[in-house]
C-alpha cells in the first residue's frame, strides 16, 4: 500500500481517483464510513495535518476514544510533509496498544448489516 500512497504524489486528482480513492471518497461523501470507523473493535487513531485542526469531527471522534494525532507543519498529506513525524506517531501508537490482529482474533473486524 505505501508505494501506491507514494505514487500519487506524483498524479493528478483524476488518476488518484483511478487507483482506487473513489471508494473511500465514495464512503467519505456518501456512505457510513465515520460509523464503520467508529465501530472498529479495537484501538483507532485518526491522524491529520495541524493545517487541518478545525476539522469538524475531531470533537466526535475524541469523544469516542480515537486517539488525535496532530502533525505539525503539514496539511492533508503528513505522509509528504512531515513523514518523520508521522512516521513516529504511528510507531509511538503501535508501541502503546494492543497487536490488532491478536485484540481481534476472536471479534469480527467490520460488522456486516
Amino acid at each position: 500500500m505505501r508505494g501506491a500512497v507514494a505514487d500519487w504524489a506524483c498524479r493528478d486528482v483524476g488518476e488518484a481517483r483511478e487507483a482506487g480513492l473513489p471508494g473511500v471518497v465514495e464512503l467519505s461523501d456518501h456512505g457510513d464510513l465515520m460509523t464503520t470507523f467508529l465501530g472498529l473493535p479495537f484501538p483507532r487513531m485518526f491522524m491529520y495535518g495541524d493545517q487541518n485542526a478545525s476539522l469538524s469531527h475531531l470533537p466526535r471522534l475524541a469523544a469516542a476514544g480515537v486517539e488525535l494525532a496532530e502533525i505539525p507543519q503539514c496539511g492533508h498529506f503528513p505522509m509528504y510533509s512531515n513523514p518523520p513525524v508521522m512516521w513516529a506517531r504511528i510507531a509511538d501508537f503501535q508501541g502503546r496498544v494492543p497487536d490488532p490482529w491478536w485484540w481481534a482474533r476472536d471479534r469480527p473486524i467490520l460488522r456486516t448489516r
